[in-house]
C-alpha cells in the first residue's frame, strides 16, 4: 500500500486548519464554496489510513484541533441546506462524516 507524502499530508491539513479559522471568523463565501472546503476534511478521513503510524501521530493533535474549532464555529444543518447542492445525504453519515452535516454559526451573504 503506498504511503501518503508528507506534502500531502501537510497540504491536506492546513486546508483544514484554514477552514476551521474561516469558520471562526464568520465564513463569506458562497455555501458551494463551503462544501469544496470541508471536502478536505473528507479527503484526510480518507487518506489517513494511508498515512503511516508516525504520520498519523504527528497530525492527530493538529486534525483534533482543528476539529474541535469547527464544531464551536458551527450548528447542525437542520434544514439540510447543504444537501440541496450536492449527494451529501446519499454518501455520507451524519456520524461518520459529520462534517458535511453542519454549517457556520455566521453565514456570509452569499447563503
Amino acid at each position: 500500500m503506498p504511503m501518503l507524502s508528507r506534502v500531502d499530508c501537510l497540504i491536506l491539513l492546513s486546508g483544514w486548519e484554514q477552514t476551521a479559522r474561516e469558520v471562526e471568523v464568520g465564513y463569506n463565501a458562497m455555501d458551494v464554496e463551503f462544501i469544496n472546503d470541508i471536502a478536505g476534511r473528507q479527503i484526510l478521513h480518507e487518506v489517513l489510513p494511508l498515512a503511516s503510524k508516525k504520520q498519523r501521530d504527528k497530525y492527530d493533535k493538529r486534525i483534533e484541533n482543528a476539529d474541535a474549532r469547527f464544531l464551536a464555529a458551527t450548528i447542525p444543518d437542520d434544514e439540510n441546506i447543504l444537501s440541496l447542492h450536492s449527494c451529501i445525504n446519499t454518501v455520507y453519515t451524519p456520524d461518520e462524516h459529520w462534517w458535511y452535516f453542519r454549517i457556520p454559526r455566521v453565514l456570509g451573504m452569499h447563503w
